[in-house]
């Protein structure tokens, strides 16, 4: 894919402070860096039923790992959980947007795809989720 973007590799910085919540984030990164991976051997766009898969994937794990973190933010006492949920909700939202525009599936589509998730995912873990590690005790 031209221009496309690379892999993203765990380190110290994704850290929340809390081992489950790290496993979970790694293996998010994983699943997008998989479908990077196909994507570029594809030349460009995933074949449409690759790419369902995917975004079925994303999402399933995506809302089990949003449960379990909102679960945790709860119980830390994380005074912005309402707001971190509602930015779940979004991704959720827009991953449903791109299953229902599959039948339109392009090069581009996968593209714009990957990169909506990989800056979201990169802005999300290094940004948002590490808002409340200051109300975690270390795990």
């Amino acid at each position: 894919m031209e221009g496309h973007m690379p892999n993203i590799h765990w380190n110290k910085a994704f850290s929340v402070g809390f081992a489950e919540l790290d496993i979970q984030h790694q293996k998010w990164f994983e699943l997008y860096n998989t479908a990077r991976t196909r994507a570029i051997q594809h030349d460009q766009a995933l074949p449409g039923d690759v790419i369902a898969q995917f975004l079925t994937d994303m999402r399933a794990y995506s809302n089990d790992h949003f449960v379990y973190e909102e679960e945790y933010m709860l119980e830390i006492g994380y005074p912005d959980a309402g707001d971190h949920q509602k930015i779940h909700q979004a991704f959720d939202a827009k991953i449903s947007e791109y299953q229902n525009a599959l039948d339109h599936a392009s090069p581009q589509m996968t593209k714009e795809i990957l990169d909506f998730i990989q800056h979201w995912l990169l802005d999300h873990v290094a940004n948002e989720d590490r808002k409340y590690c200051s109300f975690a005790a270390p795990r």
